[in-house]
């Protein structure tokens, strides 16, 4: 079956249905008292699963299948929202979903399916790499800063260096090449 031609309500709809086998096996390996702990979750999963899929627009699965487990976050919102003794209503679950995209937020707390832990390992090293290249800059510049300059000047000269990766040869300089102020 060829994804374009297969609409985003059936596509969430199987992936629920993916995502709620994947829950099932999680909790076949609870003992009794992690189940009962975890009820809340068990019925906000299991009530999702059931209405979730017949419950959305094409608008919301389309934004639902952004998210690798959109049955947890739609969980998730309604335990928050409402508790587990609500009955589903189909405009509360309109609701919720129109929340959700707009408070735009909710792509920071649930793994998305473009995200790539490589690449965000990556992303972590080399900004790691461009914090300590930044510290020695830094540090070097303000050991050697000329004696002419103000600290506000050294302040402008060291934040204009961050996240360069290569230093300014125009912040180390000769007082007499100082510019000079005049009113």
């Amino acid at each position: 079956m060829e994804q374009a031609n297969v609409s985003a309500r059936t596509r969430l709809k199987i992936k629920v249905r993916n995502n709620y086998t994947e829950y099932k096996e999680q909790w076949l390996k609870l003992t009794p008292a992690e189940l009962i702990n975890r009820c809340e979750e068990l019925e906000a999963v299991t009530r999702m699963a059931e209405h979730l899929p017949d419950s959305v627009s094409e608008e919301d699965a389309e934004y639902l299948l952004r998210f690798k487990n959109p049955l947890e976050v739609v969980s998730n919102e309604w335990i928050s929202r409402n508790g587990i003794d609500s009955l589903i209503v189909d405009d509360e679950m309109s609701h919720l979903l129109w929340s959700l995209r707009d408070r735009g937020d909710t792509e920071e707390y649930y793994e998305t399916e473009d995200d790539d832990p490589e690449r965000e390992q990556a992303e972590r090293e080399t900004n790691e790499m461009i914090l300590a290249e930044d510290a020695v800059q830094t540090t070097t510049y303000l050991a050697n800063a000329p004696d002419c300059c103000s600290g506000a000047e050294q302040l402008g000269n060291v934040l204009g260096m961050l996240g360069a990766d290569v230093m300014d040869d125009d912040v180390y300089h000769d007082e007499d090449e100082h510019p000079k102020m005049s009113m």
